[in-house]
């Protein structure tokens, strides 16, 4: 039985890595039911149940939440506290997709800034800002195109 509180696919995530003996098993075991469950669950959820996985995974499985979730609901102020804790690299990915996907008209720039300094370093910072330019001209070349 589920505890109130706790959304019932988290919780099957957790039961399924606790029997698999591990992120890895159970991404070989249930690797296309993690695809499909991970991006329904809260951003906060993510970071929780990946908190323990090893690098690669966490890369592997944070790689598919951000390609597939909606991450439009978050406030800026929301969204930075449940990021400032993870690595620069998972930071960078989850950045990305947030800036991607936000209306940037709500955020004053500056607020965005700082909100970047307080989760990531600075080169990180960059690579941010980098490929969210790139991903912005790309689509405005394809709105000319189209």
């Amino acid at each position: 039985m589920v505890e109130s509180g706790i959304d019932p696919q988290l919780y099957w995530l957790a039961m399924q890595t606790h029997m698999s003996a591990g992120y890895t098993e159970l991404l070989v075991k249930n690797g296309k039911e993690v695809d499909r469950v991970l991006p329904t669950l809260p951003l906060a959820h993510v970071v929780e149940f990946l908190s323990g996985a090893p690098g690669k995974i966490q890369e592997r499985l944070y790689g598919t939440y951000v390609g597939k979730a909606d991450l439009t609901g978050y406030s800026l102020r929301e969204f930075a506290k449940i990021v400032r804790d993870l690595s620069p690299g998972i930071g960078v990915l989850v950045w990305v997709a947030w800036l991607t996907q936000t209306d940037r008209s709500l955020y004053n720039a500056t607020d965005v800034r700082k909100a970047l300094k307080k989760s990531l370093p600075d080169a990180a910072i960059l690579r941010v800002e980098e490929t969210v330019s790139k991903q912005r001209l790309s689509a405005e070349r394809q709105n000319r195109i189209g």
